[in-house]
């Protein structure tokens, strides 16, 4: 069941002067196709450790991306338009960031694929599945490890959403990743470096890299 949240967030004085932290930090979920209720309960306790005073709902709707958001001729979805059609269906919702999550392949303009993309402007992002998967690749299929990788997409992309760039340090979740084995080499925290950034916007996080 979905929480619709419809009032603007409240702020408090925080321990550390000059700044201002949320009230909460608000996350929707949204399934772009069927999934696995097993990765999304992952998805969101990740969530839930990685960041301080955070509430996350999941919509219980899957909302299906249209056909003219597919490309043919690339058989991949167009990311640019999934993020636009996103926002539009999911603007009044009242969430600080809207996470579309679903089991396909896209791309952008430029690259032959993304395992994500985000819109700090739109407050949307999406993180696709089928890339992350061994089997994508010929290899044995490997659960763990795709939970895995799908948990540091996630949190890359609100990351991104929270006005967060890609990062040189080569553990940060920030970091760019080519390929499934660069996800695999970094890790599912933000640097001091992110952190503090974040800190910066009014958002605390619990871990951090050593």
């Amino acid at each position: 069941m979905i929480v619709y949240v419809w009032g603007r967030f409240k702020f408090y004085a925080g321990e550390s002067k000059g700044f201002r932290f949320m009230d909460a930090l608000r996350i929707l979920l949204q399934p772009l196709t069927a999934i696995d209720l097993s990765i999304i309960d992952n998805v969101v306790s990740v969530l839930k450790d990685t960041f301080e005073r955070v509430i996350v709902d999941v919509n219980g709707v899957i909302l299906s991306p249209p056909i003219t958001v597919y490309n043919w001729h690339r058989a991949q979805y167009n990311s640019d338009k999934i993020l636009d059609w996103l926002y539009r269906n999911t603007e009044g919702y009242g969430y600080d960031v809207v996470v579309g999550i679903g089991d396909i392949d896209a791309y952008v303009r430029g690259l032959n694929f993304v395992f994500g993309e985000a819109s700090s402007v739109l407050k949307v992002c999406v993180v696709y599945l089928r890339r992350l998967r061994n089997e994508f690749y010929g290899l044995e299929s490997d659960y763990n490890k795709f939970i895995e990788r799908t948990c540091k997409e996630v949190i890359h992309e609100v990351g991104h959403v929270l006005g967060l760039n890609h990062c040189l340090t080569p553990k940060c979740v920030m970091n760019f990743s080519n390929s499934v084995f660069e996800v695999d080499g970094k890790s599912r925290y933000f640097c001091k470096q992110c952190a503090d950034l974040l800190l910066k916007r009014g958002i605390r996080v619990r871990k951090m890299l050593a």
